[in-house]
């Protein structure tokens, strides 16, 4: 509460400057209003934070360079949060729009050609991707999921770590889920084998953050269970089915 009031008061000093002149100051009030939706958000109160954010989206819009990288990337984030907030929410045809109008500036981004700019827009196609299994709607660009794969793939290759590892197994899994409920069965038996390598060998010593391991490799055994069943490989079903039974226990 006494954070919500400081940014509050910070606000109205900030919109006098801003008021006196937009142009200079139009920066500090946009991100002023995007750290209020963010303790907002934090909070669960998902119309407050979407509300701040739409003001800081309405600034940046009006004020911003276009052709300044810190700027289009904020909006991006702005939009993008905006977007996680309706999914909470589970509006999703609010959601849909301001996905993508983050994945619009990210993409643009992405032409710098920057590894930075590639990870946030595996974040945006993430976010997307997200909504849509939640939505039970597999109606995803595959170029959303490969690009999102390839990128997060490559980041953890590079650094190893916990973060980029966490992103990696969600978005394999999610490939899995993909193909499975597309009735492209061979595929997805090829990425959760991917899966079930990455989460038993190259993660096992890194990649544990509250029990997420265990649950993509219960998904990911069930899967295999189910895709070896389906293509009629009982030495092979029952081998996950042991796996995944020894999980559950």
């Amino acid at each position: 509460e006494k954070a919500e009031y400081d940014y509050e008061k910070t606000i109205e000093e900030i919109k006098k400057l801003y008021e006196e002149d937009q142009i200079e100051h139009y920066s500090k009030l946009a991100k002023i209003y995007s750290n209020l939706a963010m303790v907002n958000l934090s909070k669960g109160d998902f119309d407050k934070g979407i509300e701040y954010n739409k003001k800081s989206a309405e600034i940046f819009e009006k004020f911003r360079k276009r052709n300044d990288d810190t700027d289009n990337m904020i909006l991006s984030k702005v939009y993008n949060d905006i977007a996680i907030a309706y999914n909470h929410k589970e509006d999703f045809e609010k959601m849909y729009e301001y996905s993508e109008k983050a994945i619009k500036i990210a993409e643009h981004l992405m032409k710098k050609n920057s590894e930075h700019f590639s990870l946030q827009l595996a974040y945006r196609y993430s976010t997307y991707i997200s909504a849509h299994f939640r939505n039970n709607d597999l109606n995803i660009p595959l170029e959303y999921l490969n690009t999102t794969y390839n990128i997060f793939k490559e980041s953890f290759i590079k650094n190893n770590s916990q973060k980029y590892a966490s992103e990696y197994a969600e978005i394999v899994s999610g490939l899995v889920k993909y193909y499975f409920e597309t009735n492209n069965i061979e595929k997805g038996i090829e990425k959760a084998k991917e899966a079930e390598n990455l989460l038993t060998t190259t993660m096992s010593d890194i990649y544990n953050y509250s029990g997420e391991r265990e649950y993509y490799l219960k998904y990911i055994y069930k899967k295999l269970y189910e895709g070896y069943k389906y293509t009629k490989h009982p030495v092979l079903a029952c081998k996950y089915y042991k796996k995944l039974k020894r999980m559950l226990k």
